[in-house]
Order: structure tokens, then sequence, then C-alpha cells
């Protein structure tokens, strides 16, 4: 399904909402979904197809105002659609008014192999392997300077573009990742709005932990040692497994997708 180019550079990792491509109100209206209040509207939203999304797109086009109804049954739609499960309290609370989406999708463009770009000076330069793909450039950048960061922590593998998920590491195994970390602190605040942590070189873990958190992910303590010795700590299995999943069943999706497609020309979109 063609897609409009909104002033970003497109390139393909996985399907973007269409309303929230072109900046729809259902998008910004839908950013904070904790309170039990709009949990309950999202749960009593009418259950919407793909058929009727694309209809309140066209409403949206049109400078037509959507009713609360529509809103909510398009939000609960995108949900569902992106998770591939019936919406429930746990997962609209899981979503966070769609920041770990946001968050999965980053992790889905960092473990992607064919999105061959290994460092930041690759993608400032050299384009060409942009062709193919849909996602904003600086979400990319961010993506490519995340795998940057996280093996110099020992955390990823180049070769395989996927985690180290049960190596163990405390102080001691972060001096790459420290140097790295403050050499490119200016590129660290510029992307991601925020700065480095204090104390990076007492307490380098926490910095790490910052890190796996943009993409969903947050470490556990192996070993605690509140007399001055070492803390080790290694990313959160249950953690880390609960979002694999998530990625591993979007994936399965997108392939079963894209062989309807072949056959009838148009599919849902995430």
């Amino acid at each position: 399904m063609n897609q409009k180019k909104t002033g970003w550079n497109v390139i393909n990792v996985e399907h973007i909402d269409p309303l929230a491509l072109r900046g729809s109100i259902v998008n910004k209206a839908s950013r904070v979904v904790r309170s039990s209040a709009v949990t309950k509207r999202l749960i009593d939203a009418p259950d919407m197809t793909w058929k009727d999304i694309k209809q309140l797109e066209s409403v949206i086009q049109k400078n037509q105002p959507l009713t609360d109804n529509q809103k909510a049954g398009s939000e609960r739609y995108w949900i569902e659609n992106f998770y591939d499960q019936d919406i429930t309290e746990d997962l609209i609370l899981f979503d966070d008014g769609g920041k770990m989406r946001d968050k999965i999708r980053i992790l889905e463009a960092l473990i992607n192999p064919n999105l061959k770009h290994t460092n930041f000076a690759q993608v400032q330069n050299d384009f060409s392997l942009l062709v193919g793909f849909s996602i904003k450039i600086n979400t990319l950048k961010k993506v490519v300077f995340l795998r940057e960061m996280f093996e110099a922590a020992g955390l990823f593998d180049m070769e395989s573009f996927s985690f180290k998920a049960s190596k163990v590491y405390g102080t001691g195994d972060l001096l790459d990742f420290v140097n790295f970390t403050k050499t490119h602190s200016d590129r660290y605040a510029l992307l991601f709005n925020k700065e480095i942590h204090d104390h990076l070189d007492q307490r380098p873990a926490n910095q790490v932990n910052s890190i796996l958190k943009i993409v969903g992910l947050k470490h556990k303590s192996v070993k605690v040692n509140k007399g001055g010795g070492v803390s080790t700590f290694m990313i959160d299995t249950d953690t880390y497994k609960t979002i694999m999943d998530i990625v591993k069943r979007r994936s399965d999706k997108s392939l079963e997708r894209q062989k309807t497609v072949l056959f009838q020309g148009d599919a849902d979109s995430d």
C-alpha cells in the first residue's frame, strides 16, 4: 500500500499508522492512556475494521471532526493491531498511551539486519541504503547510535544484530561504554533530549539501564554489594521475553500480511 511522504525520508522497517503518519487528531488525542476513565473508554470503544479506519482517514482529510467514539475506536484498533491481541486493561497500561509502541518500533529497527547502517557516519553520508524502508531519518539516527552504545556496553552483536541478553556486566566491564558515551554526549543529548547520567564513571550501569528503557527493556541486579563491592547486572529476562515475543508475533503477522497482499492487494497496516 502506498504511503504519503511528509517531509521525511521514507524507509520500510514496519508499517506506520496512516492516521499518525498524517499527524491526525486521532493520534494526538490518544497519547495519554492512564486514567481509568480513558481505559474504560477504550475497552468500551467500537470494534473497528481496516475499512472503518480508512473511512475515518477520509473524514480527517476533509477536515471534519471525529466523534469521541470514533477516536476511541480508532485508538483501540491501532493498539489491537499493533500487539495482535484483544484489548484489555493490562494491555492499555502496558502500551502507556503509545509510548511502548514507539519503543518497540525502535527495537525492531535496531535488530533488523536489513538496515545495514552500522555506524553514525554512514547514516550521515550514505543514503543509498535508505531506499525501500519506512522510517524517519531521525529515528534511524537513534537506532544506529543505540547500536553503537549497546555494542560498546558489550550487549549487542553487530554480526547477528541481536542482544546478548544473558551477559552479566558490572562497572569494570563498561569502560568502553563510559568512554564512548562521554565522547558522544552531545549527540546523545541532541537525539534523546536528555543529558547523560551524573556519576557515569561510578555507576555506568545506570546509563545502560536508561538506554535499555528506550527500547522497552531494563536490567536487573544479579549481585548487589552494599558494602562497596561490585554489583553486577543483566538484561531483565522476563521483560526481554515479553518484548521479543511481541516482536516475533508482529514479524509473523507482517509475513502473513505480505502473502495476503500478493493475492488481495491490501491489508491492515500497523
